[in-house]
């Protein structure tokens, strides 16, 4: 596969290649600087049933199973944070459908707090029956991260406008301590210093899956670059830049696998609020 043959791939995933998005807003500026959060992250990766539009999916989501889960003793206890990322409904335009549907973030102190919150009798009484109600299970990814890293930006509680979701999957060549190393030393500070961000990108978070998820082989996706930009057009223009391609997507693109590369832009939606990474 030519690197034109991938950058194409890449755009029709999104599925905005040739829309008119109206012209690009362009980014505020950004703090300059790497930390990590303390909290752990559970990303999941939704897939709608096949029987919901994608209106009616999201509508579920949002307005029943978001409520339910908000409103749960068990979630006062244990979660720190609850973000829904709809995929953007513009996607759903083209003849390929996303990757995804959506994604879940939920927030915890601790691996301790997460498992109290899958294996409370609360959450396998009322909310994982729920899940079935919106998601076919059988095909959403499950991705427990170490917790944010982020590159630029704000944090994730203060974040806005649209995030692209990329879920990354290494080349099978590399080991996963050379690929991390390549994403965070290397990959990052390309992404966060280009020129092309600094027009468009409002913010950069990568999460690494957890080592825990390798003890049953490979998992889905190596780690989440989640990119976020004022609007769709903004999005766009980033993507379409010559500069962008030939230098930030080749080196990602040259680091991964790309045939189980996901990308698929999202809106996020608070359900509880994520509180700060930064402890005072």
């Amino acid at each position: 596969m030519t690197q034109a043959d991938i950058a194409l791939r890449f755009k029709k995933n999104l599925l905005l290649a040739g829309r008119d998005t109206g012209p690009p807003r362009r980014a505020a500026p950004k703090q300059r600087h790497e930390r990590a959060c303390p909290m752990i992250k559970l990303i999941v990766f939704v897939t709608r049933r096949d029987d919901l539009s994608p209106q009616a999916f999201q509508d579920y989501w949002r307005q029943s199973h978001g409520p339910l889960v908000r409103g749960m003793a068990v979630t006062g206890r244990t979660m720190r944070g609850y973000v829904q990322g709809m995929t953007v409904l513009e996607a759903y335009e083209g003849a390929q459908l996303p990757a995804y549907d959506g994604t879940a973030e939920l927030y915890f102190d601790s691996q301790s707090d997460a498992d109290a919150f899958f294996g409370d009798a609360e959450y396998l009484a009322k909310i994982q029956p729920d899940e079935s109600n919106f998601a076919d299970l059988s095909r959403c990814a499950f991705i427990p991260t170490s917790g944010p890293e982020i590159v630029c930006g704000p944090e994730p509680a203060d974040a806005q406008g649209v995030k692209l979701m990329i879920g990354v999957k290494r080349r099978p060549d590399m080991t996963l301590a050379a690929w991390r190393d390549h994403m965070r030393t290397r990959h990052a500070p390309l992404v966060r210093d280009h020129a092309t961000s600094q027009r468009y990108l409002t913010g950069y978070i990568q999460c690494f899956t957890a080592d825990g998820a390798y003890a049953q082989g490979e998992p889905a996706v190596d780690a989440t670059s989640e990119l976020y930009f004022p609007d769709l057009a903004a999005m766009q223009a980033f993507l379409d830049d010559p500069a962008y391609r030939s230098e930030v997507f080749t080196d990602g693109a040259e680091n991964a696998d790309m045939s189980r590369t996901v990308f698929f832009p999202t809106r996020e939606e608070t359900v509880i609020p994520v509180p700060s990474c930064v402890h005072t």
